[in-house]
């Protein structure tokens, strides 16, 4: 029984208001949100389906669903009887506890009808979205090319390289993402362009908007100027030499603080009266002359020193003084010169983005697909509409969506976007209001995922607070007692955060208020000798060699970077868990305990570059280790090898995908067997070399390897054919069975982890099969573009009880606890974005751009550009800091920080430093926060460490840290001496255990002796094309293991360009290109009342030349397709019932199916097993639902007479009875009619 506080209880039981939670890391807010749950549910008796939980990952709603599960039972068992409870548990399962993208997604699928989209309608992934976009931008530009605009032209020569238009057509596609995080994208767009229209806009626009911010950072820059001359001349007026000198910088002082004040002043109250006050104090000091100085000729020697190194400070402080005011000469007239300049080169960009994103809308509803982006803008189309004054008001859909919730639950609240704020708020109620917000604005670290932590932010300052206003309908209550960490942990990231974060460096305060109370129960240590050590520890390793000591060799001392401080923790781990003293708290017996590896985990701001570096490191000591890496996938050499065979199966002629198989494991050429293969003819590609010597008895080359190639060459026709007949993922799975290959990797080293990979690859090709691209290079490209824009990872299994360090991202690790946390590498330079672009953007501010001017031949960035990066680097500022909050509050027992360093003097370099928003903020790294914050706390007595070393602590009344700076060679010296110890303790092999391994041996070969029960079944497909069985039935071809003809050829298509003469189309080839143009004809191109033969042809003939434009079919290949036919087939009556299913969008050409049947059916006397399956797979060339059921037609070219019809008839009967069975088990309805359509004869003929 959990026993919430006061404010825990009272955010549990607030009833009737809109109210925002501020819970901090560690006060159980998932617990509050639960119990708030349950007693909706249980005491005001509401159905759990009546409210809506909102959470920002699958994890989280799955975790939320089983903790109230969980409850529900536990209640159950206690009143089993109670029928509100038995309610509950069935109404969960259909409760709205969800992603916002599913609750999106759903409300699309539940109102499609609203939207010009099918049902059927399917989300793309990145890839095939990237194709689909950079197909529309492509037409796109031609089209504007052509129409020779010359405002567009200008864009292209201003944005564009001198050879390309990529980046123009990349500025196009990144404002149309950027512009998709608003909740009404052209709207931003025009909004956004229109600020720079100068019409209508007086001076105080441009004063808020620009002027307001120039002045705010003067000001933080003259707050830390003047704080840091004070303390210099204040140095210098001690010594009577330098009277004059320190006299002469009070002057400065004094006139500075005179701009600040009204800088002050203005910033407090905007208005053209201070703003002129403002410029007459600048004016006078740009005035001002400072008084010169002439130094004493005779001084003792240490005065010298003293004044010039003041000098050269001052000096320098000075200089920046009258930077930033030459910064803040800035004229309103000049900002609207430059407005005048931009705004015909934003309109025409913006006009562009809003006509690609019409174009690529049209595009998606053609193909019936939507992305990511368009899930919550279309859910948002459905929940709005517009009164007769054009407002937007909540559609009938939201105020349905009002009504069913009685209250709105929103989980991590800090991490919304205004999209998703509008979506809610529209279907929560106003009168009371019925939202509960949870989360922490400081563990907001989502901005790049579009999080808008502002909006949490209005809401805190706003909302009353709960204890003053109990009536008020928008409270909050904060919940900032920690029940994870102990007491040291929290006051010394109170300690931090209260020097750091304000509003000016992080967008909010770090109050009272906001500080970590902990809470949590530890008990007190007993053990005689044990001890816990809770203070946070802060290891430096000095990367600079110390001439004291010699005892290292050169050559490691070559050990740099990261490696280093590898070594470091690797030595802190190792002394740690060897160290019998130190303790922590087993939350399960709730009984002190030593450490173990899976109590530890690394944490790092980018852990994903460094992570090898650590494997290897904790290899040598016997460490076991576990990192989720990105990236490594497609370079694993089992995915290598089947993609490389993909590649070859497409187009044979590839020599070094082709020779990358030859010697893989499969196939298994060895480079001597290569060379000599080479050696027969150097001129010709590997492929037809291997075929030149299956052909030649007499080339000399060794049996063996010949029986190599002939396997080799045999595998690839039957694959190559299996290609063109069956998906791509299919090929994968018969390609993996018939060379056994899964099977072979899974018993590699890590074959768990090989295996899965491969079926990674299986999963990739299912999904690209459901894609609108089809066939084997398509998905060869698909690949390669996912290899380009992706960072996926190999698979890696681990169990959850695994005794292993974990290392993790500081992303990955919000929402977790970890007894032991090492937050490594924080000396990390943080990564701000590049000022190259030549547009920058901002959801607030809109575009800031480089201008041009082609007649100076001159470029230069705008105000709103440098105003645009500066706010940018603040939010990442921002960010960074609240990164490091979430690191360090996940760790409960201890926190270990690790960094290198270039001084081993460092602290003392910092305590020249003021802690001010200006040294904050040009902070670069969490060590140098860390160090402004600790550099004046006093030396106290030494205390243990977690490894069992004594080290000083550095203390205040609540804060305490212990410091260690560490030498690069000290560190290599010892871990020498721990691999060292690790040799001498590593065991032999006893007598007794290798009689257990010679008894294991014999137990393994007797159970792989046993005969495998599904022997049958093993050598039979896992998957037969419908065309096959009735070849089978028809016992016109034997199907056998490999149930392709051994000595089929591969006709490998050579390119239009290298053809030397007309191509000659056999039948087969005609009957496909005639399927591939009904397959892509618009049958509602023909939908027009008693349209003429010669209309229909002139249309057929216009897709045809579309189909050539398009390079899908050649001239050749057009020419050969039978227009009188295809004509006849618009003009018969089967023709009127397909075009009358199309409107009604009942058509379906083309369509896969797959279904499984007995594999007894097929092999009827080889004694399978009942239960033994096969997957038939088919194409169907077209079928359409009416009233009462389903018609199934099939385009037939054979030659057919009215004498043979009946043998036709009967040639395809088994072919359309498994597409009928197909049809009617997928879709639970009855076909009514099937038959083919003879082109030959132009006839529907039906079959029963």
């Amino acid at each position: 029984m959990i026993n919430f506080t006061i404010d825990q209880q009272n955010a549990i039981k607030e009833r009737n208001c809109n109210l925002l939670v501020s819970a901090a890391a560690g006060s159980g807010k998932t617990a509050v949100l639960v119990e708030r749950i349950l007693k909706l549910i249980l005491d005001d008796k509401i159905d759990i389906n009546k409210l809506l939980v909102v959470t920002f990952t699958r994890a989280a709603a799955s975790e939320m669903k089983e903790r109230i599960k969980e409850k529900i039972e536990k209640k159950l068992q206690e009143a089993k009887d109670d029928e509100n409870l038995k309610r509950q548990m069935l109404l969960l399962n259909e409760s709205s506890i969800t992603t916002i993208d599913a609750f999106c997604k759903n409300i699309i699928t539940s109102n499609i009808h609203l939207l010009e989209y099918d049902s059927g309608f399917r989300v793309i992934d990145s890839v095939e979205n990237d194709i689909l976009k950079n197909e529309v931008i492509d037409d796109l530009f031609l089209n504007l090319y052509n129409q020779k605009d010359d405002s567009f032209l200008n864009i292209v020569d201003c944005y564009s390289t001198k050879r390309a238009d990529e980046d123009l057509k990349k500025l196009i596609l990144d404002i149309n993402n950027f512009s998709n995080q608003s909740p009404f994208p052209n709207k931003w767009l025009f909004e956004k362009c229109e600020f720079f229209n100068t019409q209508n806009k007086d001076e105080m626009f441009y004063i808020e908007n620009y002027l307001f911010d120039i002045f705010n950072d003067a000001k933080i820059k003259f707050d830390f100027l003047l704080n840091a001359i004070e303390k210099e001349v204040a140095k210098v007026e001690k010594f009577k030499e330098f009277e004059n000198y320190a006299k002469n910088y009070r002057e400065l002082l004094e006139e500075v603080k005179i701009l600040n004040n009204n800088i002050n002043l203005f910033l407090e109250n905007v208005s053209l009266e201070n703003l002129q006050k403002l410029k007459n104090s600048k004016d006078n000091f740009s005035s001002y002359k400072m008084k010169s100085f002439r130094k004493p000729s005779k001084m003792e020697e240490f005065l010298k020193e003293f004044y010039d190194l003041e000098k050269k400070k001052l000096d320098s402080f000075k200089d920046e003084i009258y930077k930033e005011i030459s910064k803040m000469d800035v004229c309103i007239d000049d900002i609207k010169r430059e407005s005048e300049i931009i705004y015909p080169y934003i309109k025409k960009i913006c006009d562009i983005t809003a006509l690609f994103t019409e174009k690529y809308q049209k595009r998606k509803k053609e193909l019936n697909v939507v992305d990511f982006s368009d899930i919550e803008h279309l859910a948002l189309d459905v929940l709005t509409t517009k009164d007769e004054n054009n407002n937007l008001i909540p559609s009938n859909v939201a105020i349905d969506y009002r009504n069913k919730y009685k209250e709105i639950f929103i989980d991590e609240y800090q991490d919304s976007n205004s999209l998703q704020e509008m979506i809610l708020s529209i279907i929560s109620r106003k009168n009371p209001p019925n939202r509960f917000m949870v989360g922490d604005v400081k563990q907001s670290i989502y901005r790049f995922r579009q999080a808008e932590p502002e909006i949490f932010i209005q809401k805190y300052n706003l909302y009353d607070d709960f204890s003053e206003n109990k009536k008020s309908l928008y409270k909050k209550i904060m919940l900032y007692e920690n029940f994870r960490s102990r007491k040291e942990i929290l006051e010394d990231t109170n300690f931090i955060f209260k020097k750091i974060m304000n509003k000016q460096t992080a967008e909010l305060d770090y109050t009272d208020k906001e500080r970590l109370n902990p809470k949590a129960d530890f008990k007190e240590i007993l053990e005689k000798d044990s001890y816990i050590s809770s203070s946070v520890e802060i290891h430096l390793v000095n990367e600079q060699k110390d001439d004291n000591l010699t005892e290292v060799l050169d050559e490691d001392l070559d050990i740099k970077a990261f490696k280093i401080e590898a070594i470091e923790i690797a030595n802190i781990i190792y002394d740690m868990i060897n160290n019998k003293n130190f303790k922590i708290l087993d939350k399960q017996t709730n009984e002190y305990r030593n450490v173990t590896y899976k109590d530890i985990v690394i944490l790092m701001r980018s852990p994903y570059m460094n992570a090898k570096i650590l494997e290897q490191t904790f290899l040598e000591y016997n460490i076991p280790f576990y990192a989720e890496t990105k990236g490594g996938y497609f370079e694993s050499f089992e995915v290598d090898t089947i993609i490389n065979l993909l590649k070859i199966i497409d187009n044979p002629l590839q020599d070094i995908p082709f020779v990358a198989v030859m010697r893989s494991c499969i196939y298994n050429f060895t480079t001597k067997e290569l060379a000599k293969i080479r050696l027969i003819d150097k001129n010709l590609n590997f492929y037809n070399l291997l075929l030149k010597i299956l052909d030649d008895e007499k080339v000399n080359l060794e049996i063996k390897t010949k029986q190599k190639i002939k396997r080799f060459i045999d595998d690839l026709k039957l694959f190559s054919k299996k290609s063109i007949l069956i998906p791509t993922d299919e090929l994968l799975w018969f390609i993996f069975k018939h060379t056994g290959y899964l099977d072979y990797v899974s018993v590699l080293e890590m074959g768990q982890i090989r295996k899965n990979n491969l079926i990674l690859l299986f999963e990739k090709a299912k999904e690209y099969e459901e894609q609108s691209y089809k066939g084997l290079f398509n998905f060869i490209n698909y690949i390669e573009k996912i290899k380009l824009n992706s960072d996926l990872s190999s698979s890696k299994t681990i169990f959850e009880d695994a005794n292993v360090v974990s290392l993790m991202s500081i992303h990955k690790s919000k929402g977790l606890e970890f007894p032991v946390v090492i937050l490594s590498n924080i000396d990390k330079k943080f990564n701000f974005k590049s000022s190259n672009d030549k547009i920058v953007m901002h959801q607030k501010l809109g575009f800031g751009m480089v201008i041009y001017d082609f007649y100076k031949k001159i470029s230069f960035n705008t105000m709103m550009k440098r105003k645009i990066e500066n706010i940018l680097k603040k939010e990442q500022i921002a960010e960074e800091m609240r990164l490091l909050y979430v690191a360090m509050t996940r760790a409960k027992e201890k926190l270990i920080i690790t960094a290198r360093i270039k001084n081993k003097d460092i602290l003392d370099e910092f305590k020249e430093k003021e802690i001010s928003n200006f040294e904050i903020l040009n902070s670069k790294s969490f060590l140098e926060w860390i160090l402004l914050c600790i550099k004046d706390l006093k030396k106290m007595a030494p205390q243990f460490l977690a490894e069992g070393k004594m080290a000083e602590v550095l203390q205040n009344e609540d804060a305490k840290f212990q410091l260690v700076v560490k030498n690069k060679q000290q560190e290599i010296l010892k871990q020498e001496e721990i691999k060292e110890k690790i040799a001498q303790n590593k065991p032999s092999i006893t007598l007794k255990q290798e009689e257990n391994k010679t008894a294991f041996e014999e137990i393994f070969k007797q159970r792989f002796q046993k005969e495998y029960t599904f022997k049958q079944s093993a050598t039979k497909p896992s998957s037969i094309s419908v065309s096959e069985i009735k070849k089978m039935i028809e016992n016109e071809e034997e199907l056998t293991t490999n149930y392709y003809p051994k000595d089929v050829k591969i006709d490998v298509k050579m390119p239009n360009f290298m053809q030397n003469k007309i191509q000659d189309f056999t039948p087969a080839q005609k009957g496909s290109l005639t399927h591939l143009v009904m397959q892509l004809l618009n049958f509602k191109d023909f939908d027009i009342e008693n349209i003429k033969e010669n209309e229909i042809k002139e249309k057929i003939i216009n897709t045809l030349n579309k189909l050539t434009e398009k390079n899908i079919i050649t001239i050749e290949e057009k020419n050969v397709i039978n227009v009188k036919k295809i004509v006849k087939f618009i003009q018969s009556d089967i023709f009127k019932e397909i075009l009358k299913a199309d409107k009604n969008n009942k058509l379906y050409k083309e369509k896969a199916i797959n279904y499984s049947l007995n594999l007894s059916e097929i092999y009827e006397n080889e004694k399978i097993k009942e239960n033994e399956k096969i997957m038939v797979l088919g194409i169907i060339d077209l079928f359409y639902e009416t009233k009462d059921g389903f018609v199934l037609l099939d385009y037939k070219t054979d030659y057919v007479t009215e004498e043979n019809i009946e043998q036709i008839k009967k040639k395809y009967k088994i072919q359309l009875e498994l597409y009928q069975k197909a049809i009617e088990r997928n879709s639970q309805k009855k076909v009514i009619k099937k038959g083919l359509y003879l082109f030959s004869i132009n006839k529907f003929q039906e079959i029963n």
